[in-house]
């Protein structure tokens, strides 16, 4: 039986985009390899944009899961600003850094939320 059918999809959009925050950490860290298979596409299901369907909801979330990991290594300092955007003037470049990482995955995760881009 899919978990779908025994859980509502989540309708508030800042619970789904805390419990896609999570799912994104548990993929990045490896734990997700424990798993049973289906549970992360039926999480998915449930909390993305139903309009997100297949591949382009798996897409979606790889997207996403690569952009918060990036966004992580920058506020861990495993990536400098120079690997995100050398070409930076700006006076505190390290911020600048944090807030692009942060912003796209912020954009990545509102796709999720919202189906479009």
């Amino acid at each position: 039986m899919s978990v779908t059918a025994i859980r509502p999809p989540v309708t508030d959009t800042e619970v789904r985009a805390g419990k896609l925050t999570w799912l994104a950490g548990v993929v990045i860290s490896g734990e997700v390899a424990t798993w049973p298979r289906g549970v992360v596409t039926d999480d998915l299901r449930l909390w993305a944009d139903p309009s997100l369907t297949g591949e382009a909801l798996g897409q979606q979330f790889e997207r996403y899961a690569d952009a918060e990991k990036l966004r992580l290594d920058v506020e861990e300092e495993t990536v400098t600003w120079q690997d995100i955007e050398p070409d930076l003037t700006c006076g505190d470049r390290a911020e600048a850094a944090r807030k692009i990482t942060a912003a796209n995955a912020a954009a990545e995760l509102d796709v999720l939320l919202r189906g479009t881009r």
